[in-house]
């Protein structure tokens, strides 16, 4: 991280309370479809035990005038495909539109602006095989980001176990 902040003043890293693995973005959702989507996301994960997965490499989003998303990548596992795929379909039975094909799952590391695209593409390649590390995956949430100058702010609306256990709202 520390490479990345000095390639300008812009580049903000995310906390490490509001770290997480990125499955599905859904974007702005009507409150009436929370219920849909715990209910998708209990079943996606009914069959699933806890594990693990390695984390491993960034990327970037590139958002044009925006700025960039700078990610760590999750490896890409079997079960880690048919939670998603599970994810999806079940999302889309509830009336969410489809995610993108080419979706990445991710834990986002930092947002930046004003970053020479050289510089961030040198950051990329050079971090582009390095291993963060195994991150333990026990639960699913439905996480509500709201974006403001300082930063996201991440609030916990809900948290399914693996097991497909409903076990609590928040934390």
């Amino acid at each position: 991280m520390a490479t990345l902040r000095t390639m300008a003043q812009r580049v903000r890293s995310v906390p490490a309370e509001n770290l997480h693995l990125t499955l599905r973005f859904l974007g702005e959702v009507n409150e009436a479809v929370v219920p849909d989507i715990v209910e998708a996301m209990r079943h996606s994960v009914a069959a699933l035990p806890p594990h693990t997965v390695l984390c491993r490499g960034v990327g970037c989003f590139h958002r044009g005038r925006r700025g960039s998303v700078v990610w760590a990548g999750l490896e890409r596992t079997q079960r880690l495909a048919a939670t998603i795929l599970a994810l999806n379909r079940h999302l889309s039975a509830a009336g969410l539109a489809p995610g993108p094909k080419a979706w990445a799952p991710h834990v986002t590391l930092a947002r930046c602006r004003g970053v020479e695209p050289e510089a961030l593409s040198t950051f990329l390649k050079a971090w582009s095989e390095q291993s963060f590390g195994p991150v333990p995956v026990e639960d699913v949430r439905l996480v509500r980001s709201k974006l403001h100058a300082a930063g996201a702010l991440h609030e916990v609306v809900e948290r399914v176990v693996l097991a497909g256990k409903r076990v609590d709202r928040g934390g």
